[in-house]
């Protein structure tokens, strides 16, 4: 992606590229991001090396397909919540970067995704 960014830049070319995180390594991109269905431009000082400020909640509920979590929670970065009772409900806690590999792996081992939250972390534990 790097060749590509400098290919355009020194051609006038517009390249958009969609990602989930800014990228820092590119300090003259203008960047943008979608806020509650607004085009917003980042601020340079706002465009830091990732550390994440949130962590994505998500619930599981098994079907008759379901398969063991173990893959799923060994994922650096995942961590297993609570089993809500009596329908055996999983929260898992994932960071923002592994949560569609979370949501991936869980579907395709029978779990169903009951929902997904985006939590800031200075946000007290319910």
């Amino acid at each position: 992606m790097d060749d590509l960014i400098e290919v355009a830049q020194s051609s006038g070319t517009t390249v958009l590229i969609s990602a989930h995180q800014p990228l820092t390594d590119h300090p003259g991109l203008r960047q943008l991001r979608i806020d509650n269905g607004r085009l917003d431009e980042l601020e340079r000082d706002a465009i830091r090396p990732s550390r994440e400020t949130y962590e994505m909640l998500i619930e599981l509920a098994p079907t008759v397909r379901a398969r063991d979590l173990d893959q799923i929670v060994s994922t650096p970065g995942v961590t297993m919540d609570l089993v809500r009772q009596p329908e055996n409900v999983l929260v898992l806690r994932s960071t923002g970067a592994q949560a569609d590999r979370v949501l991936a792996a869980a579907i395709a081992q029978g779990w169903s995704v009951r929902s997904v939250q985006r939590r800031d972390r200075s946000e007290p534990s319910a």
